[in-house]
Order: structure tokens, then C-alpha cells, then sequence
């Protein structure tokens, strides 16, 4: 067991003995199990990124604790602000309602834990969006942090938002929008930014206008176990560098799983992620973003889009019924030639490189979305009747100019087909064609992923 555990086990359980000290009742948190089935994190890297550690406060071990019956949304921020090292924020189960965002500043080594993912409830829905607020949920700068077993629900803004913080969990949180489909729903549901050492396991995000599961300029993170429905893109990882995404389902998305590198970005471009044993399927729902986001032009029917990213590796995977582009290997040019972004960055490389799919299941069929956006209206209609290849490459850099290091390759995917756009031409001289053997080809495996994050339960 790593200090980071230790000390978050040791908190809890001395809490739990020791609670009359802070003048609440002397039960154990009910949901509290050590033997709770475990997040594992004993994955050893080949890497040897460096990590900086946080300081050693004294702890406190104090629980607060809040009733749904008895509580105001001033005491708990107040309980935010004055809570101490060692110390954990406890909601009962039922609804809890706010007006207005709360906020975690520059803390270390707490816990903010609910009755259950669908037991406790954090209500935004009468949210206002006050100046100084933010349109948060839940606005978090936090070190060898966990959050478990609540719900954020109808947010204004993002879902929950954690930036500049290290060692940090989610686990079984769940982030919903009811009204489903509709642009005003926040972005983000489990938002990560600017982060390190992140893990998200168990939870689930539904009705994002942009990404449920996103993980925005990070470093060493683990997304697995979690279930993304309904959102334009299920799980997304972002200029981010050694990430494991696995056992997770993403379905019913307009896009189920996406790894995107974007330019202008302070933390630069991501790399090494690796994308395994997920379930991706039936990703057909309309595009509902809000217009002028890039995630507004991913098509539905896609099930993974790999846009200007570097070092992935996509394995083990079942990808089916995403009808328009079941893999997508995306050149950020694309979007130029379109006409629907533009850049100034001069380190950006927007073509994808050093992909490797292998090993996955890829099922299709002819039955396209009917509720198609630009780029799936675009796509197509370069195929009759959707007879779309499995994988869809856009082809501005021909695959034989790749140099070795960079080039693509897709071995042992099945009878699949892949269809190479020729987009370098558009408009006026490109010519789509057929051609899988141009990637045709092996990789080595990348390495596991380190993520020293405190374990809950174990």
C-alpha cells in the first residue's frame, strides 16, 4: 500500500472511531467496505516520468457531515473551505439542491463522498449563474483527493471541474443532464484539466453537450470500469500524454470514444494512450453540440475518432454499429479544407501518427443515422447507400509517405475495409478509394500506465 492509501485509510477509519470529538453521532460511514471492490493502480510504466509530491499536513480527521433533511448550501461550502488534511465531507443519501457552484481551493489529502452513486444527489437544476460563482458544480484544486459515490446532476456549466491538482480520484460518480439532446446542457461531465496522476473508475456521465468522460492536458491517467451514454462524445481523451482507457462501454453517443490533439493548447500535444477492452457501440445520436465546437463536426455513427494524435494504441476492443466511420484516422487539416477551423501554432503536427489498431472487433451496417451533421452528410456521400468502410483515413498524407516511426498501422481487425478520402485535393481533384493493405503492418506494444492516485476501499 503506497502513503497515499495509507493515509486516506487511515482518515477515514479514524473519523469513523473517533466522531464525537467533532460532535456527530459515533456510526461508520454506511457505505464504507474495505473490501470494496478496489481500484487497481499497481500498473508499472517503462516510463520514467517524474512526480512532484505534496506536503505532509498534520491531519485532522474530522467528517462533516450533512443530512438531506437539515442542511444549507452555505454550511457545506463553508465545510469546503475550513476542511483540513485528513478530514472528509460526508453527504447522506437524498437530493441536495444549489443555486450556485461550489468550490474545493488548494487542499490536500481529503475526501468528499456521498451514500451511493444514485443514493446522494447534487441538484443544480435551480442553478443561477452568478458572477464569481462559475457555472460549475463542483469547482475543484485539490491533491491526493477523492470524490465517491454521488451524483452531479443539470449543471449549467461543467459537471465537476478539476484543475492543477495530483493524485486524484473519481470513483462512482456519476454526472447526468435529464434533459437529454440539448445544447444548453454543460460541456463537461467529469472534467480533468491540467492535471496529473488522474483516475476515473466506476462512474458515469450522461447528456454532455460536449464530452461525459473528458480528460483535458493531463499526465498519467486511468479511465476504466465507467459508462458514457447519450453525450456527443462519450469518453475523450485531450492533448493529454500516458493514458489507459479501458472496461468501459461508451454507447449511444454521437461519438463514442475520442482522442483528439487540438492546437494553441498550453501542455502541447498529447501522446501514448492506449484505448482497450472497451465496448463501443450503437453511436448514432445527433450531433447536439453547440455550434462552433469542434466536437460539433464528429459525425454521428462514429465509434472512435483519432484526430492529430500521436502514439496510440487501440486493441481489444468491440466496435460495433457505429454505421458512418467505426475508426476514423483524422487529419486536424480536414476541418481547414472544410473550412471550419484554423490555426496559428507553429510546433502543431495535425495528422495522426504511430497509430496502432489491432486486435479489435469491428461490426457494421448499411443503416446510417438518419439526423446526419455537415461532416456525416459529407461522408456520406462519397459511399452509395452507406456502404461505408470500417475505417476511414482522410488521406492528405498519403499513407506510403509517412516515415517509418510515424506510420499507421491496422493488422488483425477482421475482414474489414478501409477507405482512404484523398482529402489533400478537395475540393476540385480528390478521389476516395480502397486500399487496407497500405496499412498493412505491426507495431510494438506501448507501455502500461502509472497512476499513483489514492485507492478507495482498499
Amino acid at each position: 500500500m503506497n502513503k497515499y492509501n495509507y493515509l486516506f485509510i487511515c482518515g477515514v477509519l479514524l473519523a469513523t472511531l473517533f466522531l464525537n470529538s467533532c460532535e456527530k453521532d459515533n456510526d461508520p460511514p454506511d457505505d464504507f467496505d474495505p473490501t470494496d471492490t478496489p481500484m487497481d493502480t499497481t500498473q508499472t510504466p517503462t516510463d520514467t516520468t517524474t512526480m512532484d509530491t505534496m506536503d505532509v499536513v498534520e491531519p485532522t480527521w474530522k467528517v462533516w457531515e450533512f443530512s438531506a433533511d437539515d442542511y444549507t448550501a452555505t454550511a457545506i461550502q463553508d465545510a469546503f473551505i475550513d476542511m483540513e488534511a485528513g478530514d472528509t465531507v460526508k453527504f447522506g443519501a437524498g437530493v441536495f439542491s444549489f443555486e450556485t457552484g461550489l468550490s474545493i481551493d488548494d487542499k490536500n489529502n481529503v475526501v468528499i463522498m456521498g451514500a451511493g452513486m444514485d443514493e446522494t444527489i447534487l441538484d443544480f437544476s435551480n442553478q443561477i449563474d452568478v458572477a464569481g460563482s462559475g457555472a460549475e458544480g463542483l469547482k475543484v484544486t485539490a491533491n491526493n483527493t477523492i470524490l465517491a459515490k454521488f451524483t452531479v446532476r443539470n449543471t449549467i456549466g461543467d459537471a465537476i471541474k478539476v484543475k492543477d491538482s495530483e493524485h486524484f480520484t473519481f470513483y462512482k460518480i456519476k454526472v447526468e443532464w435529464t434533459d437529454l439532446e440539448s445544447e444548453d446542457n454543460g460541456a463537461y461531465g467529469l472534467y480533468p484539466v491540467s492535471s496529473r496522476h488522474i483516475l476515473i473508475d466506476g462512474c458515469v456521465a450522461i447528456g454532455a453537450s460536449d464530452a461525459g468522460l473528458y480528460v483535458g492536458q493531463c499526465e498519467h491517467v486511468i479511465v476504466k470500469n465507467s459508462h458514457a451514454e447519450r453525450n456527443v462524445a462519450g469518453i475523450e481523451i485531450e492533448n493529454t500524454k500516458h493514458a489507459d482507457v479501458f472496461n468501459n462501454t461508451a454507447v449511444n453517443n454521437t461519438g463514442g470514444l475520442l482522442v483528439f490533439d487540438l492546437p494553441g493548447l498550453p501542455a502541447g500535444q498529447g501522446s501514448h494512450t492506449r484505448v482497450y477492452n472497451n465496448i463501443i457501440e450503437n453511436n448514432s445520436l445527433v450531433n447536439f453540440a453547440p455550434e462552433g465546437n469542434v466536437v460539433g463536426y464528429v459525425p454521428p455513427g462514429t465509434g472512435i475518432m483519432l484526430m492529430a494524435c500521436n502514439n496510440v494504441e487501440v486493441f481489444g476492443n468491440s466496435i460495433g454499429g457505429n454505421n458512418v466511420m467505426s475508426i476514423g484516422l483524422v487529419n486536424y487539416e480536414v476541418l481547414r479544407e472544410l473550412g471550419a477551423a484554423d490555426w496559428d501554432d507553429p510546433t502543431y503536427i495535425p495528422h495522426p501518427r504511430a497509430v496502432n489498431v489491432h486486435d479489435n472487433i469491428i461490426i457494421r451496417s448499411n443503416d446510417c443515422p438518419e439526423n446526419l451533421n455537415f461532416m456525416g452528410t459529407f461522408l456520406t456521400s462519397i459511399f452509395d447507400d452507406c456502404e461505408m468502410p470500417e475505417v476511414l483515413y482522410d488521406g492528405i498524407i498519403k499513407p506510403e509517405d509517412y516515415v517509418t516511426e510515424e506510420a499507421m498501422c491496422l493488422k488483425n481487425n477482421g475482414p474489414i475495409s478501409v477507405g482512404i478520402l484523398d482529402l489533400g485535393g478537395y475540393p476540385d481533384d480528390f478521389t476516395p478509394y480502397m486500399a487496407a493493405d497500405e496499412f498493412d503492418c505491426t507495431k510494438e506494444g506501448l507501455p502500461d500506465v502509472e497512476v499513483e492516485a489514492p485507492v478507495w476501499g482498499n
